[in-house]
């Protein structure tokens, strides 16, 4: 989930046997939050009577990821993330604020940059004889510059499309995501969780040069 699993990272836990319900999970936090599902659906600018369906679990009514993700944000609530790692053996930990306060996207994937290198230092305490370690940390690294050349890239165009965005977003989710893969010295959780704020806080300064298709 982005935005709310965009503003999350996880550290790996003994595995769970509780098994992830969504709708009923889903179902759960809007009940406790005591917010209508018509007031969520005017706010998310999602259908009211699609969702009460999708929460009831009626059939052919399915609640989407990204229906799941607009009610999070609507209800400002990480819950739904919770649940899921918890499910996972994952823990959640919040991201830090990006390093810098800016429109420019220029300014965060700088930030980016330069976040990275503490990161690449302390990966001297991952044990490079065990290949799975050393294959995360390439595709770490690999991801990571994937997004800084597609974001350096569109920060140089008058404009972004649509197309811009989804792939700036897949790309973002996709550094996002290595934190979920591998249990890392937890001293390379700081600058990791650092560099994946700025990734996002650039992607969301690139926004602003969206220009619908006519």
């Amino acid at each position: 989930m982005n935005a709310v699993t965009s503003n999350q990272q996880f550290q790996p836990l003994p595995e769970s046997e509780e098994v992830f319900d969504p709708i009923a999970c889903m179902r759960q936090i809007v009940e406790a939050s005591g917010v209508s599902i018509e007031e969520i659906a005017a706010r998310g600018n999602l259908s009211a009577r699609h969702l009460k369906n999708a929460l009831a679990g009626a059939k052919g009514a399915k609640l989407g990821l990204e229906e799941a993700l607009t009610i999070c944000q609507v209800l400002d609530t990480d819950a739904y993330a919770r649940a899921w790692a918890k499910s996972r053996g994952l823990d959640v930990m919040p991201l830090p604020p990006a390093q810098n306060v800016s429109e420019d996207p220029v300014v965060h994937i700088r930030a980016a940059i330069g976040a990275i290198a503490p990161l690449l230092m302390m990966s001297n305490a991952i044990d490079r004889s065990d290949a799975d370690k050393t294959k995360w940390l390439t595709s770490l690294i690999t991801a990571l510059s994937e997004f800084l050349n597609e974001a350096t890239a569109l920060s140089g165009k008058v404009s972004v499309s649509s197309n811009d965005i989804k792939r700036l977003d897949l790309l973002a989710m996709n550094l996002a995501s290595k934190g979920a893969t591998s249990s890392f010295p937890r001293e390379m959780l700081t600058p990791f969780a650092q560099t994946v704020s700025n990734v996002y806080a650039a992607a969301e300064a690139l926004k602003q040069f969206h220009v619908p298709a006519p």
